[in-house]
């Protein structure tokens, strides 16, 4: 005897969801990699250059692909949760006491100082910016 309209169902939806699983994790996963690192360039590198670090970039900084991954390694049941895993660069601060080191990085860029208790390692920009030209934001030309 045959399957039934149900059981047929189930098998194609099976079949479906483990291709669309594949689908997500090799296809739209490279998209959501370059989609973000160019997300990172245009609304973080952009915006302005560091004088107190030293910025990684696509290599091995924020908007570097390899750092951003699938947590579990791929989707599943159509669900793929993408992060940015960036440590933060020891090297490349002013005080090697205060790096963020331990802590996320992207979470730190995107939420500012005090998120979850982290710091960057030097001034906040209110208690800088009037001594500093370059903390001011500055106009697109």
């Amino acid at each position: 005897m045959g399957m039934t309209i149900r059981e047929a169902l189930a098998v194609a939806n099976k079949n479906l969801m483990q291709k669309v699983d594949n689908a997500m994790s090799n296809e739209v996963f490279k998209e959501v990699q370059d989609e973000e690192a160019a997300t990172i360039y245009e609304v973080v590198y952009k915006v302005y250059t560091p004088r107190m670090y030293r910025r990684r970039g696509e290599y091995g900084g924020l908007g570097d692909p390899y750092n951003i991954e699938i947590v579990g390694g791929s989707a599943k049941g159509g669900v793929m949760v993408v992060v940015n895993l960036t440590d933060p660069n020891p090297g490349g601060c002013v005080s090697e006491s205060l790096v963020t080191t331990g802590k996320n990085l992207p979470e730190l860029v995107e939420y500012g100082d005090g998120y979850k208790f982290y710091q960057y390692d030097f001034l906040l920009s209110f208690q800088i910016a009037t001594l500093y030209t370059y903390c001011q934001p500055h106009e697109e030309k």
